[in-house]
């Protein structure tokens, strides 16, 4: 019996001390070691698009304001930001004998436009600078404008006239 009870105690021992061993074994880990992120990132995209690439007016008469129907033309904005889209002149008036860019005069005549709004408030007086059209409240928000003709007082001659306006969008 007395050996029994050494026996007992002896596994008592060991127990106890396979006990200690663990507990004393540094970096046992009992959970994840290590963890993932995922990172996304979209890239400041700037594109614009018209829905159309020219207009004609037809013949018209001296001294009168020519008008397109309200928000005829339509930009679709695919930008992945706030864009401030801008109108200018990109060309003299050509063809034949040009008219002379400006307010009206004689042979002188000019594109006005705005944002939707039938205002034509956006005065387009020059090729060298751009005029504010539309500055977009969301990313990829879609717009449309309209334009006027303001003709010449006079027309000297008959020559058919041909300008280019230019839209470019730019992070606002």
């Amino acid at each position: 019996m007395k050996y029994l009870k050494g026996q007992k105690g002896f596994l008592h021992l060991v127990a106890l001390f396979a006990i200690l061993v663990v507990a004393l074994i540094p970096g046992v880990a009992l959970g994840a070691t290590t963890q993932g992120i995922t990172i996304d990132a979209t890239p400041s995209f700037i594109t614009i698009a018209l829905n159309t690439s020219s207009y004609d007016f037809g013949v018209v008469v001296a001294d009168t304001d020519n008008d397109t129907a309200t928000g005829l033309f339509g930009v679709t904005d695919s930008s992945t930001v706030i864009v401030n889209t801008t109108i200018q002149c990109n060309s003299t008036w050509s063809g034949g004998a040009g008219w002379t860019w400006g307010a009206a005069a004689e042979d002188t005549g000019k594109i006005l436009a705005s944002n939707g709004t039938g205002a034509f408030d956006v005065d387009i007086a020059a090729t060298e600078t751009e005029y504010e059209l539309n500055i977009s409240d969301v990313p990829g928000a879609d717009f449309v404008f309209e334009l006027r003709l303001d003709t010449p007082s006079t027309f000297t001659f008959g020559d058919a006239q041909t300008c280019q306006l230019k839209l470019t969008a730019a992070a606002a």
